[in-house]
């Protein structure tokens, strides 16, 4: 959702600073929403026409596979479930720090990153999307993460657990 909570034109900022440093950097942002113009506009303000894409709503959860990393720039979220289907797609997430259930979802330096502002943010993406060998690395972790706390034979056996438990 390209909404104030989301704060998707942090997303504008990042990809500035960050193309100064990766050649060919590339974003594509997904939503709809009350901003939409907002960033259609802002991207064009900026000049960032050449990197950054406005690619509207999507609900196809493979879409993840295309990309390095998972950029989220919320103020505020409940949860985080497009961090867990990121994970699940073996794609590391950078996020904002916005709330303790980030902490829940990234274990940050392992599966990707949570910054506590700008340029830590610009920083751990420029790291990871120069160096290849690291991105799978948190790749791969981000995917065992999910696999073991996330996935449905998880919750399965655990609700089964619960189930046997009570009655």
């Amino acid at each position: 959702r390209l909404v104030e909570q989301k704060n998707p034109l942090a997303l504008l900022d990042y990809a500035e600073e960050v193309r100064k440093s990766i050649s060919g950097f590339k974003l594509d942002i997904y939503g709809d929403g009350p901003l939409y113009e907002v960033l259609s506009h802002e991207i064009a303000v900026r000049g960032l026409g050449n990197c950054v894409t406005l690619k509207g709503f999507t609900d196809d959860k493979s879409i993840y596979q295309k990309y390095d990393l998972l950029w989220l720039t919320s103020l505020f979220e409940g949860f985080g479930l497009v961090i867990i289907e990121a994970a699940a797609n073996m794609v590391p997430t950078v996020s904002t720090e916005w709330g303790p259930a980030v902490h829940e979802v990234i274990r940050s330096g392992e599966t990707g990153f949570v910054a506590s502002g700008f340029d830590e943010f610009v920083d751990k993406s420029i790291l990871l999307l120069s160096n290849l060998e690291l991105r799978n690395q948190f790749a791969i972790k981000a995917f065992e993460d999910f696999h073991d706390r996330f996935s449905t034979s998880v919750h399965k056996s655990k609700w089964i657990e619960l189930i046997n438990e009570v009655f």
